[in-house]
């Protein structure tokens, strides 16, 4: 077992499409958190007013729309971690190769 995962992260497209699928899972999970969590609230608070204007943005999906956002923050700022397939993805920065081969 410990051979296949080490087979997975020497091979950068399996480590990169490992990336991308967990960032999609990720992503997906911070769309129904944010959807339950945001528009549970925002619809609690907006009954609760008199005025009539936030209740007009609540109809015309206005908060529903802002929901989406949480997702793509979480692929904008995680794109770049789920696409490093270098060393970098491991926190292994500054390492070069020496004219000889040997990793400095």
């Amino acid at each position: 077992m410990q051979n296949f995962f080490s087979n997975i992260v020497a091979n950068d497209w399996l480590r990169a499409a490992g990336g991308l699928l967990s960032l999609i899972v990720l992503a997906w999970m911070a769309n129904i958190v944010t959807r339950r969590v945001f528009l549970g609230f925002s619809h609690k608070l907006m009954s609760r007013t008199r005025s009539t204007w936030d209740d007009r943005l609540f109809e015309r999906r206005v908060f529903h729309q802002l929901a989406s956002v949480a997702p793509a923050l979480v692929v904008y700022v995680g794109i770049d971690w789920a696409l490093s397939i270098g060393d970098s993805a491991f926190g292994r920065t500054g390492s070069s190769v020496t004219g000889n081969g040997v990793l400095a």
